[in-house]
């Protein structure tokens, strides 16, 4: 319902590289339907089964977006991962979303999920240049101004990985409502 809005900022902005989370978007969807004019590569990780999530990346062409290959244990998740060697160094982005723990069948499940992403999005960190992590965790326990997190397992494994490799949070006001985006 939203690919006039999409259409507009795709064809009116001087957009490089578009990255979206909670696309909901089926193999029904074409890539066409998307971008119909044909300006931007697209690479898509539809949810597999039910409704929502899904995440996906427009590049505009004359742009090289290189896909990396993942592990394929990310359970519940939906994450591409992609080089774009077009800067001074190449600079390697993950695009995540990983459902609310109240979407897996239970805690430990959660927790698993958590671990897995985590150990593959540490597998595909770049070693010739930055990595950009862009997403939505569902980690609403992490407070990132204060950087502190609460016993939460799940959400603890993300916070780790995190302050471990050194990243940092760049969204600084809420994205919805009150809440931020991780």
């Amino acid at each position: 319902n939203k690919l006039p809005d999409l259409h507009y900022l795709l064809y009116n902005s001087n957009i490089g590289c578009l990255c979206i989370t909670e696309t909901w978007l089926s193999h029904e969807m074409t890539d066409a339907l998307l971008d119909p004019d044909d300006f931007y590569n697209i690479i898509r990780c539809d949810r597999s089964g039910g409704r929502g999530g899904g995440v996906a990346v427009l590049v505009r062409h004359g742009f090289t977006a290189v896909p990396v290959d993942l592990c394929q244990d990310h359970s519940g998740t939906e994450l591409i991962c992609f080089d774009l060697t077009d800067c001074v160094v190449p600079v390697r982005i993950l695009v995540v979303y990983r459902p609310p723990s109240s979407c897996f069948r239970n805690k430990l499940t959660s927790i698993d999920a958590m671990s897995e992403l985590v150990k593959c999005m540490d597998a595909v960190l770049s070693k010739l240049g930055p990595t950009i992590i862009l997403g939505d965790f569902n980690c609403p326990e992490i407070d990132w101004e204060s950087m502190s997190c609460t016993a939460d397992v799940c959400q603890r494994l993300f916070y780790d990985f995190t302050v471990y490799n050194g990243f940092i949070q760049c969204v600084k006001q809420p994205t919805r409502n009150s809440n931020f985006l991780d």
